[in-house]
Parts: C-alpha cells; sequence; structure tokens
C-alpha cells in the first residue's frame, strides 16, 4: 500500500507531482529527507475495521492522522439483511429439486406452473391417462395418478421451505441487543446459522 502525505489541510499519494524549488517533483521519488523539508507529513493511518455488516464506518482525517469511527447499525436492519440470507437460501432448497418414487423431478418456478397447470386437467381426467413430462434424466411416461402424486410432493416440499423460513426469521426477529456489546450482538444476528431444519 503506497503512503499518504500531509500538508497545510491537503492530502497527497506516491504519485502525485508537486513543485519543489521550481521543480516539479514526484512525491514518491524524494527521500524521506527531502519531503520533510518539504513539509509534508506521513500521515498515520489507522485499520479500517471490517464491520461493514454490522456498522456504519466513518473515515475521520484529522491532520496526518486518519481513524474510523464504528457506528452500530440498527439492530432491525441487521435482522432484515441476516432475514435476506435467510430467503435466498430458502429459494436454493425450494428450486433444488427432489425425488419422488425415485424420479428426480426439477422444482423451478417454470416446472412448478407446468405441473400445477398438469395437476388441475389430472385431478379432472382419468387416472390411467398418461403424460409425457420432462425430468432431468429425459422424458416420463406419467399417469395421470403420478402427475397428482409430484405436484402434491412439490406443494408439500415448497411449504416445508417456507415453514423453515418462517422459523428460522422468528428466531432471528427475537435476538436481542447487547447495550455493552452492540457489535457482538449484531455479529451473532448476521452469523445466525440459518442452514438446518429444511426439506431434504
Amino acid at each position: 500500500m503506497s503512503a499518504i502525505y500531509y500538508k497545510d489541510g491537503l492530502y497527497f499519494s506516491d504519485i502525485d507531482t508537486v513543485e519543489i524549488s521550481g521543480v516539479a517533483r514526484r512525491i514518491g521519488a524524494m527521500t524521506a529527507e527531502q519531503r520533510v523539508n518539504a513539509g509534508y507529513e506521513v500521515v498515520d493511518i489507522d485499520t479500517r475495521p471490517d464491520l461493514d455488516d454490522v456498522a456504519i464506518i466513518t473515515e475521520v482525517k484529522d491532520g496526518a492522522r486518519i481513524s474510523y469511527t464504528v457506528t452500530p447499525r440498527p439492530l432491525e436492519q441487521v435482522k432484515e439483511m441476516s432475514k435476506a440470507k435467510v430467503a435466498e437460501y430458502r429459494y436454493g432448497i425450494e428450486t433444488g429439486g427432489l425425488t419422488v418414487a425415485g424420479v428426480a423431478i426439477p422444482t423451478d418456478d417454470r416446472t412448478k406452473v407446468l405441473l400445477n397447470g398438469a395437476y388441475s386437467r389430472a385431478i379432472a381426467g382419468d387416472p390411467s391417462a398418461v403424460r409425457k413430462f420432462k425430468t432431468p434424466s429425459g422424458f416420463l411416461d406419467a399417469t395421470n395418478e403420478q402427475i397428482i402424486a409430484m405436484a402434491e410432493a412439490i406443494a408439500d416440499h415448497v411449504q416445508a421451505c417456507f415453514n423453515a423460513e418462517a422459523a428460522h426469521c422468528a428466531a432471528i426477529d427475537a435476538m436481542e441487543d447487547d447495550v455493552d456489546d452492540p457489535i457482538a450482538a449484531r455479529k451473532a444476528i448476521i452469523g445466525y446459522d440459518y442452514t438446518t431444519g429444511w426439506p431434504s
């Protein structure tokens, strides 16, 4: 990381060019003594806290010193961020497919719509009628009875996914603040383990 220099209320980098005694000089090419004699101070920069998920980090410039203030994000904002991660995870499980009677069935949104339409026709038709249904391994000759079973299995799968998401969101909502260590409280919320309790 290149150094930062301070002089007369302004900040400079190694690649900046300044005029010294009528000669243009790149600050990084000057010796330390030359920079000091010209009035350029090396800026003391604190390490920026890696807390963006849980806090608002503000840079504070004070002459030849740059530091950072850490302000905890509102608790509800952090909870919403954590619940958004749960929703994303739920969608992955929901649309990741499942196996019904030994057959791998997609559960992406388009397949769910198509299968729902086939289900509506199947429940009104002959249970032994056969329909072509495409799976990841190829076409399946599915009877209306199988179509109904697949549609109901997917519906149960989707509902189980939303039930799990709701349970995790309730657990996150129940997490409390800690006035003595608000950053730790927010880290716990962001770090909440939402990977358990999902349908397989």
